[in-house]
């Protein structure tokens, strides 16, 4: 009988481990920081490859308008700096749907805002290679008109980019 119960209890301990793994994940990435954006320009942060399986949540707080863009190849950030800073307009990829937002007012603090999951969680991604998390003080895509004449965008960005680390 012995043997059965350290069986089970060691069964049991596999089980919870092995999903402690699937469920939460490694912290690829967290991101606390201020940022300040001048008018016509962007903030990016490059996120490490993930191999096709992982999550990213984040909340991005200013006293002002912005977008917020997730990028899934480094051609599509390239895309975004060549309409920064050599005007070119041609081709202005629109970033992941789910990830991608435009800042709305937080009727509490008189901030805008983005939160990505809306309910404070995790969303899953799936990417290979590095990928791109933008904060735009621009006339990027999204609509927000930004003059050059406005103020800097001084923002706080808080990421977490969690990365699968499960061997099953």
């Amino acid at each position: 009988m012995n043997r059965r119960a350290a069986l089970q209890t060691m069964g049991i301990g596999i089980v919870a481990a092995t999903a402690g793994c699937v469920a939460n994940g490694r912290v690829a990435v967290d991101e606390s920081t201020s940022i300040r954006v001048e008018p016509t320009k962007g903030w990016w942060l490059e996120l490490p490859d993930v191999k096709g399986d992982g999550a990213l949540s984040y909340t991005v707080r200013a006293n002002q308008q912005f977008d917020v863009y997730y990028f899934q190849s480094e051609q599509s950030l390239t895309h975004y700096k060549n309409y920064l800073y050599k005007d070119d307009d041609s081709t202005m990829p629109d970033g992941h749907k789910d990830f991608s937002q435009a800042a709305i007012p937080d009727g509490d603090s008189g901030k805008f805002e983005v939160e990505v999951p809306e309910d404070g969680g995790r969303k899953s991604i799936d990417t290979e290679g590095s990928h791109y998390f933008v904060v735009d003080h621009s006339n990027y895509g999204r609509g927000v008109r930004v003059e050059s004449s406005q103020d800097q965008l001084d923002a706080f960005v808080d990421l977490k980019l969690y990365e699968n680390t499960s061997i099953i």
